[in-house]
């Protein structure tokens, strides 16, 4: 998926028939930290991340059973994850 995280919020909701709005307030909060120069305190973090766990519950259900586990039991974090483990040792 291609284009910044608006476009591909909106990419999202259009492939998942759901509504867009939670996924954009989502993308506009993660902008605002990641480009204001203003740190988010601890517990609006924490909420932050409690409303994406929400929206990844969300966007899971809306997902047929088949996709669903394919898109938890991703092969690419378990290379990444790997590769990571290697590298360490060979630092050493």
């Amino acid at each position: 998926m291609h284009g910044t995280r608006r476009e591909q919020s909106q990419q999202i909701a259009d492939e998942l028939h759901l509504d867009p709005a939670p996924l954009n307030e989502a993308v506009r909060e993660a902008d605002y930290v990641a480009f204001s120069g203003v740190p988010a305190d601890e517990r609006a973090a924490e909420a932050y991340w409690k409303r994406i766990d929400a929206l990844r519950g969300s966007m899971l259900a809306a997902l047929p059973r088949w996709r669903r586990w394919r898109t938890r039991l991703s092969l690419r974090d378990l290379w990444h994850s790997r590769q990571s483990g290697t590298r360490g040792k060979e630092q050493r």
